[in-house]
């Protein structure tokens, strides 16, 4: 009445026989270092079956031999002490979470037989720092070395992609994406906090969502030529970057990019861009200047939120709405220009600008939310052409004033140092004043020769 199975005595586990071949099942041995054989009773073993050593704790070290082409789905699951594992050349497959919460797992060296790496095969290997990863290797799993310790990583020129959150919180340093990726998914370097440089590859074309998300200790990242699309929170909370170079093939950038990047202070938004998206530089307090090109539409919400040191915004004409909260907490922000494009702006749009003075519109009066100035400086002043209409003698609780836009009557320029290397970037700072008492603020780099 019930089932049997084969045993093994050389080692304590049963297995099965089918196709010609032998797969290990149910390992009931006490641990420390089990060598497998290589056949039993004449038949070879080619599959370390799933879970076999599964919750295992005292298992320190497996031996397995070239006979084997499979290790099933959590082999070596929760094997608290196991230290070490190498893989075989023979084997070509193996299960997701083979090798999944053994925290003690320090080496681990992967097989010129693999294609691709199990999703979870080494998620939560805390104590991981290196792995051998052979040219054979295409794909990347999701989640793959999630929560693991590595801090070096060589990916091979081989691999194609790299699977969702496949090195999420790791201790990466550095990063280099070979050019042959072609796709990285979302969050598969996510909170890898100790990361401070990252290069992509030729290939890639899309930085998925919170690829880089709270890499707190970025600080450079080279994009390639190829992309042309930063999805939402691809750089979030990288509070350490000071800037990034988008090339100009970049057309699309989702929602909180760069949200929450309070080191940045420089960014250039390439042409080809249509819209500022919701929460792009929410919280980017280091940002002290922004020029929009005239590809972009609108402006989203909350677009430029908290960029307490944000003192000048270049709007082109060919902006048409300003949404909801848009530049709220520019505290800093003492002018803003609002090109006769805009039709609407939305609530909150200055919320908390405490040191707005004025707002200069050059065209008709646009449709707006009723709180557009809520809690900014009570002594902003909407600056009309008197050539526009719509107008009345207050806008949004402000008092109007006619304003005719003036002529540039100075510049002052300043380098961020007085020092600048041979064949060096240095960055400086324009003031310009206008006839009409206005102000702007850019910043630029350029290649100092001598």
């Amino acid at each position: 009445g019930r089932p049997t199975a084969l045993w093994e005595t050389s080692v304590p586990c049963s297995y099965t026989i089918a196709a010609g071949g032998i797969t290990l099942t149910n390992y009931l041995g006490f641990g420390g270092e089990v060598i497998l054989p290589p056949a039993i009773s004449a038949f070879p073993v080619t599959a370390i079956g799933d879970e076999m050593f599964r919750g295992c704790a005292d298992l320190s070290k497996v031996t397995i031999p070239s006979s084997v082409n499979t290790i099933g789905h959590a082999a070596f699951q929760d094997c608290a002490n196991l230290t070490s594992l190498t893989i075989p050349d023979s084997v070509t497959t193996m299960g997701s979470e083979v090798c999944s919460g053994c925290p003690r797992l320090s080496a681990v060296s992967i097989g010129s037989g693999m294609r691709y790496l199990s999703d979870s095969g080494f998620a939560y290997c805390s104590n991981l720092k290196t792995v051998s990863i052979p040219s054979s290797v295409t794909d990347i799993g999701e989640h793959a070395f999630y929560e693991s310790g590595l801090a070096t990583l060589n990916l091979p020129a081989s691999v194609r992609n790299i699977g969702a959150y496949a090195f999420w919180k790791n201790c990466l340093t550095t990063l280099a994406i070979p050019n042959g990726v072609t796709n990285v998914e979302v969050g598969a370097f996510a909170g890898c906090a100790n990361l401070t440089n990252a290069t992509i590859g030729s290939s890639v074309t899309t930085i998925r969502e919170a690829t880089f998300a709270s890499c707190s200790s970025l600080v450079a990242v080279t994009l390639p030529p190829s992309l042309t699309s930063i999805e939402p929170a691809a750089f979030a909370w990288c509070t350490s970057l000071p800037e990034i170079a988008l090339p100009p093939s970049v057309t699309s950038i989702g929602d909180e990019a760069f949200e929450m990047c309070t080191s940045l202070t420089r960014i250039n938004i390439p042409d080809g861009v249509t819209v500022i998206a919701a929460h792009l530089f929410d919280g980017c307090c280091s940002l002290r200047s922004i020029t929009i090109p005239n590809t972009v539409v609108g402006i989203a919400p909350w677009a430029f939120s908290g960029c307490t040191n944000l003192t000048y915004v270049s709007i082109p004409d060919s902006v048409i709405s300003i949404g909801d909260c848009a530049f709220s907490a520019c505290d800093s922000l003492t002018s803003i220009v609002i090109p006769a494009s805009v039709t609407s702006i939305g609530d909150w749009t200055f919320f908390f600008c405490t040191n707005l003075k004025g707002v200069y519109f050059k065209g008709n009066a646009p449709s707006y939310g009723p709180e557009v100035f809520h809690q900014a400086s009570g002594d902003v002043i909407v600056y009309r052409r008197a050539d526009a209409s719509g107008w009345d003698t207050t806008f949004a609780g402000r008092q109007t004033a006619f304003w005719t836009p003036g002529v540039l009557a100075s510049i002052q320029i300043r380098a961020d140092s007085t020092t600048v290397p041979e064949n060096s970037t240095a960055h400086f700072s324009c003031t310009a004043t206008y006839s009409d008492g206005t102000t702007a603020d850019v910043t630029t780099s350029g290649q100092c020769q001598w």
